[in-house]
């Protein structure tokens, strides 16, 4: 069974600082999604990060993506999850700006966002991008393993 997973709801760890800056600075929060694995053990979450008016949405996504390209592939839900958190964050991630500004705490005490149904059409989204890269990956490798056998046989 391949391990997939959907967010109804994200953590965020400082909710009034991001309001902060956001009221005082502009710009957007957004979450990007990461992954980090280990043989066995692999571990998906969102970070929510405040981009600057006038900074490129796509380099923030590259910098937060980052860790997963990295990181994330190294157990066997990883290669599942990370093919979503990537797919997930080239769609753009998640605008919570909204959602901030509503936020009425003073504290940064973590507290949890409802992810908007169309942030999950998106991930839905994300994840038949992430089943098409895994089998284009299951086909070239294939493809490469049947050359290699291939060629051992001459």
């Amino acid at each position: 069974m391949i391990p997939l997973q959907h967010a109804s709801e994200a953590e965020v760890d400082s909710p009034a600082e991001l309001r902060d800056q956001l009221k005082t600075h502009g710009g957007q929060v957004i979450l990007y999604r990461y992954v980090v694995s280990a043989i066995v053990i692999s571990h998906s979450d969102f970070r929510a990060v405040w981009i600057a008016p006038g900074r490129n949405r796509r380099q923030a996504m590259l910098l937060h993506s980052l860790p997963t390209m990295v990181c994330g592939w190294w157990s066997l839900h990883g290669v599942f999850w990370t093919v979503q958190a990537l797919a997930h964050n080239i769609n753009g991630g998640v605008d919570i700006s909204e959602m901030l500004l509503k936020f009425e705490g003073s504290s940064n005490v973590p507290i949890k966002l409802q992810i908007p149904a169309s942030s999950l059409a998106e991930q839905k989204k994300a994840k038949r991008i992430s089943d098409v890269v895994l089998v284009a990956f299951t086909c070239i490798f294939l493809v490469w393993l049947f050359y290699v056998t291939r060629g051992n046989r001459r």
